[in-house]
């Protein structure tokens, strides 16, 4: 093999870069969808089906409802829904509900029932300059009192020993 030959790239590859990188989507979302997609009537008897969320239009605030209950059980330690048959992730219900808000939108079958646009963009972009500019002066400050005074007195202690102590002090 000539070592100074440069082999072009399979043609099959050409063409699969420039394609959607599905294969990036951890499986574990899309096994937590499928568990809580199921659901819709595989698993629970309920009027639901595969893919009803297509027959009739979808309400945005409804499935956004869903996956923040999802998300708050998850948050306050519920690890699977107690309303599943087969014990369902709460994270689980979230993919799901998203799933479903996601090809109601890119199928046009969504109905945009969110509230008028607000400033919850602005107010957290304040917030994170305020917290920002905060650290970095703790950062700074923190930093001239190292370097000035010595870590409490003790050149054994680890920085992050040293700033806990100070805040106990």
């Amino acid at each position: 093999m000539d070592n100074n030959k440069v082999i072009p790239p399979n043609p099959k590859q050409l063409q699969g870069d420039y394609k959607v990188p599905l294969h990036l989507v951890p499986p574990g979302l899309t096994i937590y969808a499928a568990m809580a997609l199921g659901e819709g009537g595989l698993w629970k008897a309920t009027p639901y089906g595969p893919y009803n969320f297509r027959d009739s239009r979808v309400e945005v605030m409804t499935y956004i409802g869903g996956m923040m209950r999802h998300l708050q059980d998850f948050l306050d330690g519920y690890d699977t829904d107690p309303d599943s048959p087969v014990n369902k992730p709460s994270l689980a219900g979230v993919a799901g509900s998203l799933a479903i808000l996601i090809d109601a939108i890119e199928n046009g079958n969504a109905i945009d029932n969110r509230p008028k646009k607000g400033n919850a963009r602005a107010m957290m972009d304040r917030f994170e300059g305020e917290i920002r500019a905060h650290l970095n002066r703790k950062q700074a400050d923190d930093t001239y009192i190292a370097e000035t005074f010595g870590p409490l007195g003790s050149a054994e202690l680890t920085y992050a020993e040293w700033t806990e102590a100070r805040k106990s002090s």
